[in-house]
């Protein structure tokens, strides 16, 4: 079964709430591109181990598949509390691809 985007989030939850990478490093391929800020997979976890974003909130999950997961939550930038659309694409369980939209409260 792929990653579901309730799991996805949780590893981003995990990873970004106490800069711990290892979370986010299990659930990704090793070709990872975060398109929407322009990472690839060392960068996404260069950033996951020294942010200061926190994941919030309620998940909600849009649309699952085994090769798309599509979904909102919120972070918690340090300034506000914002709502992230995301869409992560699928390869033999583990996300690939990711893009994201984040509404600036």
């Amino acid at each position: 079964m792929s990653i579901t985007w309730e799991k996805w989030v949780d590893a981003w939850k995990q990873g970004t709430n106490t800069n711990d990478s290892s979370h986010i490093e299990a659930v990704i391929t090793q070709d990872f591109k975060w398109n929407t800020s322009d990472f690839d997979r060392q960068a996404t976890l260069d950033w996951v181990n020294t942010t200061n974003f926190r994941v919030v909130g309620d998940v909600v999950t849009l649309y699952e598949n085994n090769e798309i997961i599509v979904g909102t939550h919120q972070v918690n930038s340090g300034d506000s509390v914002d709502t992230v659309m995301g869409v992560a694409y699928l390869r033999e369980g583990k996300v690939h691809d990711y893009v994201h939209q984040r509404k600036i409260s």
